[in-house]
C-alpha cells in the first residue's frame, strides 16, 4: 500500500491518496492525519502502510514512519463478531 500526497487536490491541498499495491486508489487519509502525515513523507521519511480490517466509515490501516514494515496485531476473532467484519483481503502473490 503507497500514501501519496495531493498537493493539487480541489477539496484539499494537504490530502494525501491510499493507492493498493496493484496501483488502485482506495481512498484518502482522514483530514486529521493527512497534513502531519503528508509532512512526514514531504520531508522525506520512508513512510509505509498496510491494510488491517475494513470498517463501517472505510478502513483501518497500520502505517510505521521509519521505514521498517507496519506489523499488523494478532487477529482477534471476537472483536471480529462484534464489530461485524467478515471482510479478509485477497492473499498478495509475489510476480514471477
Amino acid at each position: 500500500m503507497k500514501l501519496v500526497p495531493e498537493p493539487n487536490n480541489p477539496a484539499d491541498e494537504r490530502a494525501v491518496m491510499v493507492v493498493s499495491e496493484r496501483g488502485v486508489q482506495i481512498g484518502y487519509l482522514t483530514a486529521e492525519r493527512c497534513a502531519w502525515i503528508g509532512a512526514m513523507i514531504g520531508d522525506g521519511r520512508e513512510v509505509r502502510a498496510i491494510f488491517q480490517q475494513s470498517t463501517k466509515a472505510g478502513a483501518i490501516i497500520r502505517v510505521t514512519l521509519d521505514g521498517t514494515d507496519p506489523q499488523l496485531p494478532e487477529p482477534s476473532v471476537e472483536s471480529d463478531k462484534a464489530s461485524g467484519n467478515d471482510f479478509h483481503p485477497d492473499e498478495i502473490y509475489p510476480d514471477d
